[in-house]
């Protein structure tokens, strides 16, 4: 498969891809270039394979704590998860989470360090 300027969403149709964490993981149209030719099926299953390009892309990020926070305060938990650890969340939860944060329960630094250790971890474990 050739992917030329194809849309993320028709990428992971096309390959039909796990939506959740594709739209996490591929941003961009050089994002499922580089996903396909480097990461697709290397693995038995396409969801193992998106989590090999996610490590890929979390050991290349250059986002620390300061910039995690800073992403919170200015577009919310939602964006920073995604663009910080490539990890999506629903709305629902980014409420919860926020809550969570206002409320005291947990803190942005405690959920970026959580997160940092291990980035598979379900954010809503620290919540509980």
């Amino acid at each position: 498969m050739t992917v030329k300027y194809i849309s993320v969403d028709n990428f992971v149709n096309s390959l039909k891809l796990p939506r959740a964490v594709s739209h996490a993981v591929l941003e961009n149209t050089e994002d499922c270039r580089s996903f396909y030719s480097g990461f697709y099926g290397r693995n038995e299953s396409a969801l193992e394979d998106l989590l090999d390009y996610r490590e890929k892309k979390l050991a290349d990020s250059n986002v620390n704590i300061n910039m995690f926070v800073q992403m919170c305060l200015d577009n919310g938990v939602e964006h920073a998860l995604k663009k910080a650890f490539f990890t999506a969340i629903t709305p629902n939860e980014s409420i919860f989470i926020t809550k969570a944060v206002g409320n005291g329960k947990v803190s942005l630094e405690e959920i970026y360090m959580f997160l940092k250790d291990d980035p598979n971890n379900n954010i809503l474990r620290i919540m509980l």
